[in-house]
């Protein structure tokens, strides 16, 4: 943040702010968002070429709020410099944040300056006072008191002091929140991991028959868990990742009328599940009011579908066409692109689990990455949070 500082103080006008500003949000995008490419080829379908157009498209807005900041600093840096050094350091640190703030109304990604404090445990408790955003205020602060130090000298003493003094503050509340947090009652579920460990199932179907490859899948799947199931003590719940069950699952009478293929595959899930005695949640795809889901699904210990979650924020490029719900027709420039349905929202899982309902707070993909969504979860009963997501090699 200095060096930020120290930006806004030498630019030469918008223009140049403009420019700085992009610069720097296009560093953020290639730098931390590069798999994009990747996304947009493997789920998109997408030539090269196009993919990394998106993601020079995505450099645009990937730090809305350093552009932001950089454009009112130019605009108000002579103003601000009429202020006391304190004043100026509280200033800038607020209006960063506040940009980066609202920047989450357009970012598809909400990363913050925040999310760093995660390596530190006790300061990072204050987010249950004032969320990322104070994660956020605290470093900046810092920063901009160092900043002004070095311009002001002992003029800027008082801020660099009270900067230390949040800080310091911080470290001690989460201390004794750790503590309290750590004398709640607690209780403790085993949870079984299944990984198939082969390639997507998209790339198999273009190999060898549908039949082949979904036998290969569920057939390995299936074996594992069985394995996993006679370990000792044996898991209370058995997870699969996201999608690795390769096709639709029938899930309810809602779903469309399935083949007798469709319906075989999850016949053998559920008898297997029932064998093997333990739940099972597995990432796959759901048909409801004429829609394909990305779902997890959950199997009961006697192999009937006790509940599922349906995707409710999807990945752009891969799940779904930017602004197909108001323009329909965009999805014709690309056919073999996701177009997936949006589930209802954060609705925990009901898992039944020693005598009563455990809620899980099933999630999938990066959904996991979002405050507010997460906290929907908690805010309605949920006590476990369970994120499925990709079919990575482990």
């Amino acid at each position: 943040f200095p060096c930020l500082l120290m930006s806004v103080t030498l630019l030469k006008g918008q223009k140049h702010a403009w420019f700085l500003g992009l610069m720097l949000s296009s560093m953020v995008a290639v730098g931390g968002f590069h798999w994009i490419i990747y996304v947009a080829q493997n789920f998109g379908d997408l030539p090269l070429p196009l993919a990394f157009g998106l993601l020079m498209l995505f450099c645009l807005v990937a730090a809305p709020q350093m552009l932001a900041f950089l454009l009112l600093g130019e605009m108000l840096r002579s103003k601000i410099e009429l202020l006391s050094p304190s004043l100026r350091v509280f200033f800038w640190a607020s209006l960063y944040v506040s940009l980066e703030y609202l920047a989450r109304l357009v970012k598809i990604f909400p990363e913050n300056l925040g999310n760093t404090w995660v390596a530190f445990s006790s300061i990072s408790q204050v987010a249950a006072l004032g969320g990322v955003p104070l994660l956020s205020f605290l470093p900046i602060v810092l920063g901009a008191a160092f900043f002004y130090l070095r311009r002001e000298g002992v003029r800027a003493l008082p801020a660099l002091m009270v900067a230390i003094g949040l800080l310091c503050g911080a470290q001690l509340w989460g201390v004794r929140e750790k503590k309290r947090l750590a004398q709640v009652p607690t209780e403790t579920i085993r949870i079984g991991f299944i990984q198939h460990n082969m390639d997507d199932a998209e790339k198999r179907f273009a190999r060898t028959s549908t039949h082949e490859v979904v036998g290969t899948i569920v057939g390995r799947l299936i074996q594992k868990s069985r394995e996993l199931a006679r370990t000792k003590p044996a898991p209370d719940l058995i997870l699969w990742a996201e999608t690795s069950y390769p096709m639709v699952f029938p899930t309810s009478p809602a779903s469309r009328k399935l083949g007798n293929f469709s319906y075989g595959y999850a016949n053998l899930l559920k008898d297997a599940a029932a064998e093997i005695g333990i739940p099972i949640l597995f990432g796959g795809y759901a048909n409801e009011r004429e829609k394909d889901f990305n779902a997890g699904i959950l199997l009961g210990k006697n192999g009937e579908v006790l509940d599922r979650y349906l995707k409710q924020v999807l990945l752009i490029f891969g799940e779904y066409f930017p602004m197909d719900q108001w323009f329909p027709q965009l999805k014709q420039l690309n056919p073999m692109m996701g177009d997936f349905g949006r589930g209802p929202g954060a609705v925990p899982v009901s898992f039944p689990w020693k005598g009563h309902s455990l809620l899980l707070g099933v999630n999938i993909c990066y959904e996991a990455i979002l405050p507010e969504y997460m906290r929907g979860y908690a805010q309605k009963g949920a006590r476990l949070f369970v994120n499925q997501i990709g079919r990575a090699h482990v």
